[in-house]
C-alpha cells in the first residue's frame, strides 16, 4: 500500500526503496484518494463499516452465492 505520492518510496521514508514504486501506484496512494469521495479507499471504508454493523457478515456461514451481470447475491446465516 502506497501512503503518499510525494516520494519514490511511497511515503515510508526518503531513502531509496529496495524495490521501485511504480508511478501508477503513487497516483493511487492513500494520500491521493483521501480528497476524492468516489475513490476506492472510501468505498472500502464504507464496506468495512457496513460489515461491522451486521453480525451475519462477520460471523456465520455463507449459504448461496450467485453473480448475475454486475450484481452479487448471497445468503448468510449469523451465529450468536
Amino acid at each position: 500500500m502506497v501512503w503518499e505520492p510525494s516520494n519514490s518510496a511511497g511515503g515510508f521514508w526518503n531513502a531509496a526503496p529496495w524495490l521501485p514504486v511504480s508511478p501508477e501506484h503513487l497516483n493511487r496512494s492513500v494520500g491521493s484518494q483521501e480528497s476524492d469521495p468516489e475513490a476506492m479507499l472510501h468505498f472500502y471504508r464504507s464496506a468495512l463499516a457496513f460489515r461491522a454493523q451486521h453480525q451475519a457478515l462477520g460471523k456465520g456461514a455463507q449459504v448461496t452465492v450467485k453473480a448475475i451481470a454486475m450484481w452479487l447475491y448471497f445468503n448468510a446465516r449469523s451465529k450468536p
